[in-house]
């Protein structure tokens, strides 16, 4: 939606900005790592599910840059 492209827009300084790209996708593969870590260990189907939620919500933030800079 044209709301939507206009607030992808505003991101453009975020993810095109190098050293702060780094720094946030530092954060994000930590947080990938912890999740897939608890994916694999838990034995407990609620918690399986949780950690699949959060990668998947990490995979979305991860795909920003592609998704701001094709608009």
């Amino acid at each position: 939606t044209k709301g939507e492209h206009m607030n992808l827009q505003k991101l453009k300084p975020l993810v095109n900005n190098p050293q702060i790209w780094a720094e946030f996708e530092e954060y994000v593969e930590k947080h990938e790592k912890q999740a897939l870590a608890n994916m694999l260990h838990t034995p407990d189907t609620t918690q399986l599910w949780r950690a699949q939620g959060f990668l998947s919500a990490l995979r979305v933030m991860k795909d920003l840059k592609d998704k701001v800079n094709a608009e």
